[in-house]
């Protein structure tokens, strides 16, 4: 599988969930490595404050990953700007927690779904073509330690971690599939 720019262009990279601290160091290092970074946050002075604090050459967008015509939009100005994306760093989630089963609120849940795992379904199902299709495609995803032992109080915010985990694994799949069952691109939790 080869990729469709001329091999000295720098790799497109898209970093979600870039306001967080997290998301300001992937790109600043990602940045530093002469990647073309795209930083994506659901605010705009906030994602325009951490795109300056990652560095000259972040581009800082605004998008609601929540809502899939909005983030079909976000590959098209991508697109538009760059080319294809060879890899998404997705940091987008939350956390939440209780005291145990019974308080396991409604609100928490969808927060964590829609945080940890609509914005992620999202995301891969409109990128999951550009990154097969680079020679350098990459995905990934902040998982949790929690998942090896939920604990009641945790149990909502380790079931979401579970099904973005699962739905990863399963985009690596098929990109394998994608390329006749070699291994890249990758998939990372």
């Amino acid at each position: 599988m080869s990729s469709p720019r001329a091999e000295e262009s720098p790799l497109n990279v898209l970093v979600t969930g870039g306001s967080g601290a997290s998301g300001v160091a992937v790109a600043r290092a990602l940045n530093h490595a002469g990647c073309r970074v795209f930083t994506v946050g659901s605010d705009r002075q906030r994602i325009e404050a951490a795109a300056q604090q990652a560095g000259d050459g972040v581009t800082p967008l605004v998008c609601d990953l929540a809502r899939l015509d909005d983030v079909r939009r976000l590959r098209e100005d991508v697109s538009a700007a760059a080319g294809p994306v060879d890899a998404v760093i997705h940091l987008v989630g939350g956390w939440r927690g209780a005291t145990g089963i019974p308080d396991q609120s409604d609100e928490d849940w969808d927060f964590l779904h829609q945080g940890a795992v609509t914005t992620l379904r999202n995301v891969s199902r409109v990128f999951f073509d550009d990154i097969a299709a680079s020679a350098n495609g990459r995905f990934a995803m902040v998982s949790s330690t929690a998942l090896d032992q939920p604990a009641a109080g945790v149990a909502s915010y380790v079931a979401a971690k579970a099904a973005a985990e699962a739905w990863t694994m399963a985009m690596a799949d098929g990109f394998r599939k994608a390329d006749g069952g070699q291994l890249p691109p990758s998939c990372w939790w």
